[in-house]
């Protein structure tokens, strides 16, 4: 835990210079780690050394937590918030209300600065433009999306192949694995019940998949009667179905590591679950579990999209607040994180992509 700073209204502005952004390289750069799927380790052995070894005399503070908002809302209000946040996970704080109580800094200047690599070609130049476009509130951008997130089924490869199970392709399909699984003395399915968006996101993938973007569109946008639009029921009818047959006993209280502990453990074949999980579950799983993962099956012939449909999104949202004592040191640091050998070795070390 860092020291208690006083809140200082008199913030070095975030403008860009020639080389990045501008920063007190005298001052601090508090940073704070969601200690979630990703872990931290990435940051304080791979972006805050580059930073350090860059501005040797900021004065770096590493922090972790698993409660965001519980952790950090106090420090906003009273106007002392770090330097960089990584705003995620379920405890993440409102970034929408962020953004209206002028919270945030305005991302533009990290964008349009040199990349680290080549001076020539700017940040912007080097990322996706939907993370950018995604990270956006009124057409500013105030959110930088750092990985691509990718939901599917997992399951373990060696017990697949043990047995003599196969992804499905179909929902028939996979509604007679499950069967198959049954037989062989273990629970099909399950997901973590104490955190309900794991089983929201397979359900509107699936509506998604047999109605189309439209259906998520709608939902996204309010849309009159989205919500019983017949691609979301026949996709939450085919779910629960699958709740009511083949779920793991007890999955509505489980959270996502005692399901993960509970597919360790071969009591459970299937659960779904983002990107993130392989290196959630690194030191946890047994050596040989063979994480695999595959998409949704095909629900029907007349489904709007085609076998092999993902949601995949940028994620992970890293933020600059606006009032901390240092912004331009933060957004030097997202400025690190883009760069090439931080990008590769984030990989490496977390078998994510950025």
């Amino acid at each position: 835990m860092s020291a208690t700073r006083v809140p200082s209204s008199k913030a070095p502005p975030p403008a860009s210079t020639g080389d990045g952004p501008r920063l007190d390289e005298d001052g601090p750069l508090e940073i704070w780690i969601f200690d979630g799927g990703l872990g931290d380790d990435y940051a304080r052995t791979i972006h805050e050394p580059l930073v350090a070894a860059r501005f040797p005399r900021l004065r770096i503070s590493h922090n972790a937590t698993k409660e965001i908002s519980r952790t950090l809302q106090p420090r906003f209000v009273g106007g002392d918030p770090p330097e960089v946040v990584d705003n995620s996970g379920a405890g993440a704080m409102d970034l929408g209300a962020l953004v209206q109580d002028g919270q945030l800094t305005d991302l533009t200047p990290l964008y349009d600065a040199p990349s680290w690599d080549d001076p020539s070609v700017t940040v912007r130049e080097t990322v996706d433009p939907l993370a950018v476009e995604l990270g956006g509130h009124g057409g500013r951008p105030y959110v930088m999306n750092y990985t691509n997130t990718v939901w599917g089924i997992w399951y373990s490869r060696p017990l697949f192949e043990a047995r003599g199970w196969r992804p499905p392709r179909t929902w028939a399909g996979f509604l007679d694995l499950c069967e198959e699984v049954r037989r062989a003395g273990m629970a099909p399915f399950t997901y973590a019940g104490t955190h309900p968006q794991y089983i929201y996101e397979p359900i509107l993938t699936l509506a998604a998949k047999i109605g189309g973007r439209r259906v998520p569109t709608d939902i996204d946008n309010l849309a009159e009667g989205a919500w019983q639009a017949e691609p979301v029921r026949r996709a939450a009818a085919a779910f629960a179905e699958i709740g009511a047959r083949h779920l793991l006993e007890g999955t509505a209280g489980l959270d996502h590591v005692q399901t993960q502990i509970a597919q360790n453990r071969g009591l459970v074949a299937m659960l779904p679950c983002g990107s993130w999980l392989e290196n959630e579950q690194r030191g946890s799983a047994p050596d040989d579990f063979g994480y695999a993962m595959f998409p949704l099956p095909d629900f029907g012939p007349s489904d709007a999209m085609p076998y092999g449909t993902l949601h995949a999104q940028p994620g992970e949202e890293y933020i600059v607040p606006a009032r901390s004592a240092n912004p331009g040191a933060g957004l030097e640091y997202l400025r690190a994180m883009l760069s090439r050998r931080a990008a590769g070795r984030f990989t490496e070390a977390v078998s994510t992509l950025t």
